[in-house]
């Protein structure tokens, strides 16, 4: 979890912090494997319109335990990015 602190810390400092899960779906691919399709709605606090975008997650689930394999977050950075230039230079 510590990792993920200095990125959520960006979304607070351009006024990104109002998430939400906008839609989700399961695509399984084995017994023990799954696609966990992502969409996530942003709502900036400056009042621009929302956005949306697609992250996709690699989830297994065994007898050891439940855990992300991967994750594809290529529209989240375009996203960002698109907005703020210099998202993911920023270090607070």
């Amino acid at each position: 979890m510590a990792p993920m602190v200095p990125w959520m810390a960006r979304f607070d400092h351009y006024g990104l912090s109002d998430n939400r899960l906008a839609e989700s779906a399961l695509v399984p691919v084995s017994d023990t494997f799954c696609l966990c399709h992502l969409t996530p709605e942003i709502s900036p606090k400056d009042g621009t319109a929302p956005f949306r975008f697609l992250n996709i997650y690699g989830l297994r689930q065994d007898d050891r335990r439940q855990r992300f394999d991967f994750a594809i977050s290529d529209n989240e950075i375009a996203a960002l990015v698109a907005r703020h230039p210099d998202f993911s230079a920023y270090r607070g």
